[in-house]
């Protein structure tokens, strides 16, 4: 069976624990896959998280020009993924692969969201960012001039710069819900022929669901933490979160709760241990099994994390708490969650009424935002499914293009042989192989390398094995849509 390989694409190490590898159990042996990162950004001498022969780790920021676009190219490639659209590399990726006939899969990953608003502090990390959007620019000339790929400028400058997305869209779209693809439609215009809806993958597999879903509720409370600060969505200092999750704890822990905090994969986990004293009553997790850790929880303490909508699924009351110096609002943790402050989280805490009031919201809630089959097994199969259906459009209009005519004439490897001169050559050849060697040879060399395009002096003609087989390929369209058209 031929390998099947797949791109995805992140923008650092640490990403790839959460946002790929989870999908990777559930394709066969088959399948080799390619994963694009900014990891020498972060971090240049570390190393990839896994090493397995068929997991392939290419740096975006190191790889040449002339790799990049060969890369696209040669390399038999199924299909694309990504979790972004907006950024200048993301954008260069999809061209090159979309120009290579590959087709390339938008997967939804974190909250979208139709009105999310509030100030944002500047990023003290622009330096990074200046260093890799330069590279990205120059990378786009370099590209365009050398490689004689002049619509990368255009397209780079309607998308990224004018934000014109639907310039250069997706040829499919997986997405958790009804609700996620009104928010994408805003970006690319109508895309219903081209979503697949996989929900929001919470569960390995089904397997896993019926056994999480017998787990007794202990007398815990879960945290779940957002790395404002190590993002620059925030202005406090470290000290100034110290207390921050101090306040939280010691809340949590007068109401007689053990304390979980689910730490971001991307933030120091011995930082945040450094936060507590050694007997307090805290467990950190990071990079763990969270639904088991929120279904065994009485409730929630968030922000801004896709996790919410792990307890959504799961019916645990969601306290969304305000973080100091962060004003950020997003409408879907609105309506599922109840907002509060550290002030007034001890009289939440204490009235189960207040905590189950959104409860009865949850099951209509889950619907529109998360959608259903939430597992990560039928996410890759979603995957398969949106590559199979853009590789099925893709032939199909080939087919269409080529045999839904009345003009089916064409050329044969053997024109040359068929002209007055190639039937003298061939002829004498026969007969004396080392008199109509040296023609014979430079006839060869001209049908293949300088005539083989152009084909001059040649004349197109009917086959009938040519008309034979475009009949079967109209007739198995017809048996597979229905469409009178293949049989006209």
């Amino acid at each position: 069976m031929a390998k099947k390989s797949i791109v995805f694409i992140i923008e650092k190490f640490s990403n790839f624990s959460y946002m790929v590898e989870p999908y990777l159990d559930f394709f066969n042996n088959e399948y080799t896959f390619y994963i694009f990162h900014n990891n020498s950004l972060y971090c240049k001498n570390c190393k990839p998280p896994v090493k397995k022969e068929n997991i392939i780790f290419i740096d975006f920021l190191q790889i040449k020009d002339s790799e990049l676009v060969s890369f696209f190219k040669k390399t038999n490639i199924d299909a694309v993924v990504q979790f972004a659209f907006q950024s200048l590399r993301d954008t260069i990726i999809r061209y090159l692969a979309k120009s290579g006939g590959i087709p390339v899969l938008f997967m939804e990953h974190g909250i979208l969201a139709k009105n999310v608003s509030g100030k944002i502090t500047k990023s003290a990390k622009n330096f990074h960012s200046l260093i890799k959007y330069f590279s990205y620019f120059i990378r786009t000339l370099k590209i365009s001039i050398l490689e004689r790929q002049a619509g990368l400028l255009k397209t780079t400058y309607n998308v990224f710069l004018k934000k014109q997305y639907s310039k250069l869209p997706f040829d499919n779209y997986i997405l958790y819900s009804e609700y996620s693809k009104q928010v994408i439609s805003d970006f690319f215009g109508n895309i219903s022929c081209k979503t697949v809806f996989s929900g929001y993958p919470i569960f390995k597999n089904e397997q896993e669901k019926s056994q999480i879903e017998t787990l007794n509720v202990e007398n815990t409370v879960v945290y779940i933490q957002s790395p404002f600060r190590q993002y620059n969505l925030t202005k406090i200092t470290q000290e100034e979160e110290k207390d921050f999750y101090n306040k939280i704890y010691r809340i949590v822990n007068k109401a007689g709760y053990t304390l979980k905090i689910i730490l971001h994969p991307n933030v120091n986990k011995k930082e945040y241990e450094t936060f507590f004293n050694k007997d307090a009553k805290v467990k950190f997790y990071q990079n763990d099994n969270n639904t088991r850790i929120i279904k065994t929880a009485k409730f929630v303490i968030a922000q801004h994390s896709t996790l919410n909508f792990t307890a959504v699924v799961l019916q645990k009351p969601i306290i969304f708490l305000e973080y100091p110096e962060t004003k950020i609002t997003v409408d879907v943790f609105d309506e599922i969650s109840i907002k509060t402050n550290t002030d007034k989280l001890e009289k939440i805490i204490s009235n189960n009424k207040i905590l189950e009031s959104k409860l009865p919201l949850y099951n209509d809630l889950s619907k529109r935002f998360i959608g259903t089959n939430n597992t990560f097994e039928h996410r890759v199969k979603s995957i398969i499914k949106s590559m199979n259906a853009v590789t099925s459009i893709k032939y199909k209009s080939l087919i269409e293009k080529y045999c839904l005519k009345d003009d089916l004439s064409t050329y044969d490897p053997y024109d040359i042989w068929k002209t007055g001169l190639g039937f003298i050559v061939k002829n004498g050849y026969n007969k004396n192989k080392k008199l109509f060697f040296l023609p014979a040879g430079i006839m060869t060399v001209f049908d293949i390398f300088l005539n083989n395009k152009i084909r001059l002096f040649y004349t197109k003609q009917e086959y009938p094995i040519v008309r034979a087989f475009a009949a079967l390929s109209l007739i198995n369209l017809y048996k597979k849509d229905g469409e009178e058209k293949y049989l006209e």
